[in-house]
């Protein structure tokens, strides 16, 4: 069963790499430059979310389309950077960047790629 909160919590890139192959939307990630995690002792870059671009004015996760200044209303963050990214090697490169390892087998990307073809009218345009 698809859980959806795991992809918007946790798997959020997971889920934006993929749309991005499926249907070609440009990847957003939104990073706190210094984020605070308990278990590292000093500040480092934290991933708040990963979303995609549908137009200037809207965004796309795991939820369906969401209007841009609201994306983040839920997450916890004190600062934002944010970088967007037209393909999965460069969607990498960024995870690479904030020591986030990129952990997507084919079994999950087929899985994710099901639950957009199963719910296309959520994530099309």
């Amino acid at each position: 069963m698809f859980n959806t909160y795991d992809y918007k919590h946790g798997k959020c890139e997971l889920f934006a790499i993929v749309l991005n192959k499926y249907l070609g939307y440009p990847i957003r990630f939104y990073i706190d430059p210094e984020g605070d995690i308990e278990s590292f002792d000093e500040p480092m870059p934290v991933l708040i979310h990963a979303c995609n671009i549908l137009n200037n004015n809207t965004l796309i996760d795991v939820e369906g389309k969401i209007k841009t200044e609201n994306i983040l209303d839920e997450f916890d963050y004190y600062d934002i950077d944010i970088i967007d990214v037209n393909s999965k090697e460069e969607a990498i490169n960024v995870l690479k960047d904030i020591n986030l390892p990129y952990r997507m087998n084919k079994d999950e990307e087929n899985f994710i790629t099901e639950h957009i073809k199963n719910n296309l009218s959520k994530y099309s345009k």
